[in-house]
């Protein structure tokens, strides 16, 4: 880590800090309301109070990630499925974003109340560590490094942070893997990369795109900078699937749906603007987000920026996303987050590539 950067660091995680108190001020103090359980998600509900031992807040309809999250950083390692990872929606699935409950629970040796607050703590520290990161990147681009604190205002980012997601830990980590990567640290580089992939599968866009830029810009191969990430993440899905093959279909619980992605480009956005109108700010942020798409397109289109390409895989999938994802812009702003961090970042770049000098 380079000096000078830790303030930028310290300030978003305060920032992260005082939105989580911000939260469970308005709901009464209650700390549980952090977990995002869903009032109608009465199987989630139940485990959460019975671990937990105490009423928990719930948020309206099924609530949202961060009790599936709760569910596996109680069990990380997947050692009792049948009393843990039987009340998951999609175990599987839910269990290949495995790093960030694997760090909240403490590897499985934390109490459900630990648990609780290590969620929390895990993901503030981590918008600190992802504001310094991004601080690092715009440092090599030969911005203000005060832009770091981009990540800690970005709209996926205080989604994520929101509902105790893991994509604060992976998006982080993935940034921290690109600026370690341009400052020579390759082993470092490829171990932060792996963590993103292991913290949310869809990071290896970011990963490869990444690969693709620094084979192109080096003009050397190395393989151990996608090759780890990818093959660390089919390793833990393979050992996952083992885990839980003894679990019957549908255990405790109805399966939730099954796509995020829809394979014909923009009929997901087409089918929701639709409901759009139903909720006027719904339809202005999902106009700002939109917007804030093509922009982030307009300045990345030719950029020889590392940051560019990687986030270019994310602007692109925007556009065959389902229309559960396109229905609330909180879901698009996590899809999609990557982008808006790259567009400040290139907004104000003063340097065509990571690691040249200022002119």
């Amino acid at each position: 880590m380079r000096r000078g950067l830790w303030p930028v660091g310290v300030v978003g995680a305060a920032l992260a800090a005082a939105y989580v108190i911000l939260v469970i001020g308005t709901s009464d103090w209650n700390p549980t309301v952090m977990l995002a359980q869903g009032v109608e998600a009465e199987t989630q509900l139940e485990y959460a109070e019975r671990v937990l031992d105490l009423p928990v807040e719930t948020r309206p309809e099924l609530g949202h990630d961060g009790k599936f999250f709760f569910i596996l950083a109680n069990d990380p390692l997947l050692i009792d499925p049948e009393d843990h990872a039987a009340y998951l929606d999609r175990p599987t699935f839910r269990a290949q974003r495995i790093l960030y409950p694997l760090l909240a629970g403490g590897f499985g040796l934390f109490s459900a109340i630990v648990t609780m607050w290590g969620m929390v703590v895990v993901n503030v520290v981590a918008v600190g560590f992802g504001s310094l990161a991004t601080a690092g990147v715009a440092r090599l681009l030969g911005a203000n490094p005060w832009l770091g604190l981009v990540f800690a205002i970005s709209p996926g980012i205080i989604a994520e942070l929101d509902i105790n997601g893991g994509g604060v830990v992976a998006l982080a980590l993935a940034l921290a893997g690109l600026w370690l990567l341009v400052q020579g640290r390759e082993p470092w580089a490829i171990g932060a990369l792996t963590g993103a992939v292991l913290a949310r599968e869809t990071m290896v866009l970011f990963v490869a795109a990444l690969f693709l830029w620094w084979w192109m810009k080096r003009g050397s191969f190395s393989p151990a900078l996608l090759g780890v990430p990818a093959l660390t993440a089919i390793g833990w899905r393979v050992y996952a699937s083992v885990r839980l093959s003894p679990l019957p279909a549908n255990a405790r619980t109805p399966q939730g749906p099954s796509l995020s992605f829809d394979l014909l480009p923009l009929r997901g956005a087409f089918e929701a603007s639709a409901q759009w109108a139903q909720r006027e700010s719904r339809l202005i942020w999902v106009l700002c987000l939109v917007l804030l798409l093509l922009l982030f397109a307009r300045r990345a289109w030719r950029s020889p920026a590392g940051i560019a390409w990687s986030a270019w895989p994310f602007a692109l999938m925007s556009t065959l996303l389902s229309v559960l994802v396109w229905l609330e812009p909180y879901d698009l702003a996590r899809a999609t987050a990557p982008v808006f961090i790259a567009y400040p970042l290139l907004l104000f770049a003063r340097v065509p590539i990571e690691g040249s000098k200022v002119r």
